[in-house]
């Protein structure tokens, strides 16, 4: 598959990434999946799902963004042009095909 997936996450929604990443890996379980943290509410690990779930971690120089901030910042990176993502908020669950 040639689309990617982002997932937007901060401490406080740790355990609904658990939840979206096992639902996306269920139905697409070859899928490069990626990580974009938002450490504003408190640092977290992300360690358990980047290891079980074979989930990549992507690092700005920024760490704290806010409302939908690592999404922006993901946006306007050059690393990721003419890529093709998917970009999500944790509590998305894929149910279906």
């Amino acid at each position: 598959m040639d689309v990617k997936i982002a997932i937007a996450i901060n401490k406080k929604d740790v355990w609904f990434c658990r939840i979206c990443v096992a639902s996306i890996r269920y139905y697409y379980p070859d899928v490069e999946i990626y990580l974009l943290k938002d450490e504003l509410n408190g640092k977290f690990s992300t360690k358990e799902i980047e290891e079980y779930w074979k989930v990549s971690l992507i690092e700005f120089s920024v760490k704290h963004f806010g409302w939908s901030g690592s999404k922006m910042h993901f946006y306007c990176d050059e690393r990721f042009k003419n890529q093709k993502f998917l970009v999500l908020d944790c509590d998305i669950v894929f149910i279906g095909h």
